[in-house]
């Protein structure tokens, strides 16, 4: 008993060897590094949970978008057959769509290029 008591004191008194430090240096970097791990999967599934929902809703919005743009379609071409045969109705709103597609399409070409273009200039 006297030995072990021994050993105790001097492992307290006595200042550490290298190894010890080092290896208890690794024990506190392992935990602080596993600490901020469970931090961070916590913030993720948080955040993750959050995004998912609105997800499903813009899902579900945009859908509703689509089939409310799908009537408006339909009555448009309604609208038109009062003076024109449906096959011309259709053609009406069908090169009307191309038409806003092909619009949209330069307008947001040339958006997506403009910050680009003045950044270079500067």
């Amino acid at each position: 008993m006297e030995q072990h008591s021994l050993d105790r004191k001097e492992t307290n008194g006595s200042p550490p060897d290298w190894g010890t430090l080092a290896a208890r240096a690794v024990d506190d970097v392992s935990r602080v590094i596993q600490g901020e791990l469970r931090l961070l999967e916590i913030r993720i599934r948080g955040t993750i949970e959050g995004q998912v929902e609105n997800i499903f809703v813009t899902l579900a919005a945009v859908a509703v978008a689509f089939v409310g743009a799908l009537c408006l379609v339909a009555a448009l071409v309604g609208f038109l057959h009062q003076w024109m045969p449906y096959w011309q109705a259709f053609g009406v709103v069908g090169i009307a769509f191309v038409t806003i597609a092909i619009v949209m399409r330069l307008i947001g070409k040339r958006s997506a290029t403009s910050p680009t273009e003045s950044e270079t200039r500067s």
